[in-house]
């Protein structure tokens, strides 16, 4: 959702995968749904989602850190080197290791095969000694001291990212606009991007940050292993603050299509020039889903100092579910106790 000191004409996306529609997280392939690698036996793995202190079940993982990675991202509009200009944001190999554990800890559970979304916000607000915020701004964990935050998110490789719903002002005359004129089409077009990089301005306002790092734990499935990736990003700047340039996208409408007995509604789509793929699909004569494939050209390609690598545990390395509940039984005797 790191450290590159993005420029104005960058291209960014984000993610707080509550089990609200309306937030930035990861949504399920229809934009409906809970994408965000949600499950509801972690909430019995933490409190209310303030400031959380989480208990972890020891555990080594199998970690595999990357070596430095000072590639260009392809995706931003101007190069932007892959690193962080506010030294704030980038995160220390200890984090990252803590990070890797308490992951790993919970992928130990019986029930667990992702990763919620919460978890890995808790996770990370915990390590970072930050907040969680409940809200739907862009910006999930925050660290008011240092004037820093992070958009977190928490998917599996093949899921799409989901911004909240892009509800535009004065909607069904730039729609009709749209299909009146080339032009017409960019002025839409160029209002979903308006529509997103305020939403990330508004967080470095709301909380007087000088950046905005991503942090983002990815879930892939082979045939025989399944693996996650941790890594951080920066995304923005105060200086820097615009997450995307309006220019490195073309829009055009998909066609209309018949699904067993109703109509498919047709969406926007925005293509990245320079590459030619698809990054966002903009549901604007439905309920305004803004879907953002292009979230993946943030993924490092190869190695990458900021991030972490966990093979998920076997069968013969999880808890058993007898043993789960036997701890949290203890747990709560224990909170009995102490009242």
């Amino acid at each position: 959702m790191q450290r590159a000191h993005v420029p104005e004409a960058a291209v960014n996306e984000h993610s707080q995968s509550r089990s609200r529609e309306d937030d930035i997280r990861a949504d399920s392939p229809a934009g409906s749904g809970d994408s965000e690698i949600h499950s509801e036996p972690a909430a019995m793995l933490m409190q209310k989602r303030t400031k959380s202190h989480l208990r972890t079940r020891a555990a080594s993982p199998v970690c595999r850190h990357s070596s430095s990675d000072s590639r260009t991202i392809s995706c931003i509009a101007s190069p932007v080197v892959h690193t962080f200009s506010i030294e704030e944001l980038a995160p220390t190999r200890e984090q990252l290791d803590q990070i890797g554990k308490a992951l790993t800890g919970y992928l130990r559970l019986p029930f667990a095969g992702t990763l919620p979304g919460a978890f890995v916000e808790a996770v990370v607000a915990r390590v970072r000694n930050a907040t969680i915020l409940a809200t739907y701004d862009f910006v999930d964990v925050v660290d008011r001291d240092r004037g820093i935050g992070w958009q977190v998110k928490s998917t599996k490789a093949s899921t799409p990212v989901t911004w909240k719903r892009a509800k535009l002002p004065n909607a069904p005359s730039v729609i009709a606009a749209s299909h009146e004129s080339l032009e017409g089409l960019q002025a839409l077009g160029d209002a979903i991007i308006a529509f997103c990089n305020n939403h990330v301005e508004e967080s470095l306002r709301e909380y007087g940050l000088s950046g905005i790092g991503y942090a983002r734990a990815i879930l892939s499935e082979s045939v025989d292993q399944i693996s996650v990736q941790y890594f951080e990003r920066e995304l923005v700047t105060a200086e820097q603050p615009r997450l995307f340039d309006p220019a490195a996208f073309e829009w055009r409408w998909s066609q209309p299509k018949n699904v067993v007995k109703k109509e498919q509604l047709q969406a926007l789509h925005g293509f990245h020039r320079s590459t030619g793929k698809k990054w966002f699909a903009w549901h604007g004569l439905g309920e305004n889903q803004l879907h953002f494939s292009g979230e993946s050209s943030w993924w490092p390609r190869g190695s990458s100092e900021h991030s972490v690598s966990i093979d998920l545990p076997r069968d013969t390395q999880k808890i058993t579910f007898d043993e789960f509940v036997a701890w949290v039984t203890q747990l709560e005797e224990e909170v009995e106790d102490g009242s």
